[in-house]
């Protein structure tokens, strides 16, 4: 089942609900995550009967979660102590109740209130546990004082690191890291993943990341956001039949190139062969036709002079990548844009292409059958903003273009974002190493192949997958730090190849 991933104030409704739909206090919905944590840590053997187990509480809700673990693994014999932390006259109302129902002896409670406490702790060997319950998924402002010194002496510990529904000091709302935050080995989500444990910062300081069921009721009622997992896609891609021709795998043609940057469309074009294209054509600038890349002799090339040489795009054409490489705008970049969307060509943009659209933005109405892949630095340029206000906010922004537009946007990250307005998918497919050049123009013709008679959305989903599942398998080849763009097209059709149905017979196009 794929839970939605919800905000948190998404979440918060969702928690209220609960409370009326079951007919419970807000101590008893905590009581039922400390269940569903504490079974997850004992099945998973997450704490050793010999482990040394420090539980860090705050004042808040995330506080209370924590003390009714401690209360869990002290009734069980564990080794444990409370560290509260933070001014507990501000204690929420159910953390107090919570602190009082368990019950836990003095000498097992330490009280930090201020810096020169935390430095009065001393260094932790290992074979110890660490509890982050600090705070939850109400964080929007920078962690400091008593806080960010606990959170800096959690950091220098060897210990093992467990941090309830997400590490203390991300932003629930959009992955950021708020100036100081814990690095957790082990991240808990309660019931369904906030975004912010899968945007930006957070995968680096999540560790292992798993969701926990804990009874919680309401969340079907924002079922547009979710995972983008591998069971959803598993069995989307037909086996070919015997009786086809390469026309029944679509054509794809990318327009890009400028003088230096003639690789660029070359990848495109590459990936959306390897993804399993029928025929794959370049368009390059006349000017520097000469000067194009080397590609593979099953790619077709040719050069262009003005809008007219694609007049008969719609007939042989089942989708255009626009940008990769294409440089400084030209008015007759603006020409080819404009007529690919007034006759409803299915189109990606990507890289410069994006600057020509923002340059067409206010002339343009709906456009469909148009997906844009921008990352953060490009999607702020469409705003006329900075790649730090999208960062905060990066749902807005996509959300903003999708209204305006109709279109499908693919905004690229740590985890990329894949929306049209009806629902939104986060992948955390991939890894660092496919930061490098030419990475976003193979997704480009990877996506792109996966248009022909199919929405952009699921298009998108396919394509976003597919390349991601080829970059972990080029790191498996050649090591995250050495690994070319080129390395995941020859990975592509292996990671196409795991999406086909067990059965021949079925799925047959």
């Amino acid at each position: 089942m794929n839970f939605p991933i919800l905000t948190p104030d998404e979440m918060r409704i969702v928690d209220k609900k609960t409370l009326k739909v079951k007919g419970i206090s807000s101590l008893e919905l905590m009581e039922q995550a400390v269940d569903a944590m504490y079974a997850h840590i004992r099945e998973r053997k997450l704490i050793r009967p010999n482990d040394k187990v420090f539980v860090f509480a705050g004042t808040g809700n995330n506080g209370g979660d924590g003390i009714g673990l401690a209360g869990k693994l002290l009734q069980d014999g564990y080794n444990v102590r409370l560290v509260l932390v933070g001014n507990m006259e501000s204690m929420s109302e159910e953390t107090q109740a919570m602190l009082e129902n368990v019950a836990i002896a003095s000498e097992r409670i330490l009280r930090l209130s201020d810096g020169k406490d935390v430095e009065s702790l001393p260094d932790i060997a290992a074979k110890s546990v660490f509890i982050d319950a600090l705070f939850g998924i109400g964080l929007d402002k920078e962690v400091t004082g008593v806080y960010a010194d606990v959170i800096r002496w959690i950091n220098r510990q060897k210990a093992f690191v467990i941090s309830v529904d997400i590490p203390s000091g991300i932003n629930a709302e959009n992955g950021l890291k708020e100036k100081h935050a814990v690095r957790a080995d082990h991240t808990v989500s309660i019931q369904n993943f906030k975004t912010g444990n899968l945007l930006q910062d957070a995968l680096d300081y999540s560790g292992e990341l798993v969701r926990l069921d804990a009874g919680i009721v309401g969340d079907k009622d924002f079922a547009n956001r979710f995972l983008l997992a591998d069971a959803t896609l598993q069995g989307t891609l037909p086996w070919r039949k015997h009786h086809t021709h390469k026309y029944h795998y679509g054509s794809v043609l990318t327009i890009g190139g400028s003088e230096g940057m003639m690789g660029a469309p070359n990848l495109a074009a590459e990936a959306a062969l390897r993804s399993g294209t029928g025929l794959s054509r370049l368009a390059l600038p006349r000017d520097c036709y000469d000067q194009r890349a080397p590609a593979l002799s099953d790619i077709m090339s040719a050069p262009y002079d003005d809008a007219n040489d694609f007049a008969d795009l719609p007939a042989k054409t089942s989708a255009v990548v626009f940008g990769p490489g294409m440089g400084d705008i030209r008015p007759i970049h603006i020409e080819i844009l404009k007529r690919l969307i007034q006759e409803d060509v299915p189109t990606l943009i990507d890289a410069d292409g994006l600057k020509v659209f923002k340059e067409i933005m206010p002339t343009i109405e709906q456009c469909e059958n148009v997906i844009l892949t921008p990352h953060m630095g490009e999607m702020a340029k469409l705003f006329d903003t900075t790649p730090a206000q999208v960062m905060r906010n990066p749902l807005y922004y996509v959300n903003s273009l999708i209204a305006r537009y109709g279109l499908c946007v693919v905004l690229k990250g740590p985890c990329t974002i894949l929306a049209d307005g009806n629902v939104q998918y986060f992948s955390v497919k991939g890894h660092p190493g496919m930061a490098t050049a030419g990475s976003g123009d193979v997704l480009s013709g990877t996506i792109a192949r996966f248009m022909h008679n199919r929405s952009p959305l699921e298009a998108a989903k396919i394509g976003v997958y597919v390349h991601g599942l080829a970059g972990e398998y080029a790191a498996e080849y050649f090591g995250e730090e050495g690994m070319l763009a080129s390395d995941i097209i020859a990975c592509l059709p292996e990671a196409v190849a795991t999406l086909k149905p067990n059965d021949y017979n079925s799925l047959n196009e």
